[in-house]
């Protein structure tokens, strides 16, 4: 005949085995909480940051440090390297870009060209009547792309 313990083995098995993966749940396995968070938003981007190149060659950049103003008027400077179009005079150009990224309305206010030797050879401000006329990007357009970079959030500040 078979005792009344025979199946007692199995039960304190099990409960011997449940408080083993109780305790490494709770004190052995690496502790979550520890760990630093992740943070909230990516760091501000710093240098020239590539937008596009155009068909001529020239490569355009945004200005990083040049970004400021919240999303209704933010404004940076777009520098053009001309050195691969050999068919404009000018080696380098800057032109300040003034974009409201909720609209995607943008204005140029500023503009100025170099020469090979880094001295003007051309500089252009808008006057106030010029300050009212707004453009809007088409898409797929380097203006698009330009204004795409100014309004990303990364230049955001944190909440």
């Amino acid at each position: 005949m078979a005792d009344k313990n025979d199946g007692e083995w199995f039960v304190w098995l099990f409960f011997g085995g449940l408080l083993v993966w109780l305790a490494y749940d709770k004190w052995w396995k690496e502790d979550k909480l520890a760990r630093p968070p992740a943070p909230l938003y990516s760091p501000r981007p710093t240098g020239e940051l590539y937008v596009t190149t155009n068909s001529g060659g020239t490569r355009l950049s945004l200005a990083a440090e040049t970004v400021r103003g919240e999303r209704s008027a933010r404004q940076g400077w777009i520098v053009s390297d001309h050195a691969n179009d050999k068919s404009v005079p000018q080696r380098q150009s800057k032109e300040l870009w003034v974009v409201n990224c909720e609209t995607t309305a943008f204005r140029t206010p500023s503009y100025v060209s170099y020469d090979k030797d880094d001295k003007v050879l051309h500089s252009i401000n808008e006057t106030k009547e010029q300050s009212e006329n707004v453009r809007f990007p088409a898409p797929d357009t380097i203006a698009s792309a330009v204004v795409d970079a100014l309004c990303t959030s990364r230049f955001d500040p944190p909440n």
